[in-house]
């Protein structure tokens, strides 16, 4: 009788053990199938995630194009509408000057007369 608790001691141990031993492994067959589901599930959710991302980019990129042209026509337009009047004036200065030094008049009464083009600057002069 001393050997029926030492053998209900190891029964429930064995039960334990053979249920560990005996845990069903995955079949490559298994393994096969998860792998091709983690696959279509990890690709699925970056195409996902790409065109979303890619949508924002292309939204921003509008945006910041927008912003950049608008500023750009605001600030440049009328800087080069300027520089192409500043030089129809210089030219037409240039004319005034050539005539009136042709009907003898000298560069100092030109200056005198508010023709600031028709003096040399005087730059480095001591």
């Amino acid at each position: 009788h001393t050997t029926t608790p030492l053998i209900a001691l190891l029964v429930p141990y064995s039960i334990v053990l053979r249920s560990t031993m005996t845990k069903p492994s995955s079949s490559p067959l298994n393994m096969g199938q998860k792998w091709f589901q983690w696959i279509t599930n990890t690709t699925s959710s970056l195409f996902s995630s790409g065109r979303e991302y890619g949508l924002y980019g292309y939204m921003a990129a509008r945006y910041i194009g927008w912003i950049v042209v608008t500023t750009g026509i605001i600030t440049l337009l009328p800087l080069v509408l300027e520089i192409k009047r500043e030089a129809a004036v210089e030219e037409l200065e240039a004319l005034q000057i050539s005539d009136a030094i042709g009907k003898g008049a000298t560069p100092q009464d030109l200056a005198n007369a508010g023709v600031q083009s028709a003096m040399d600057p005087k730059v480095l002069k001591g």
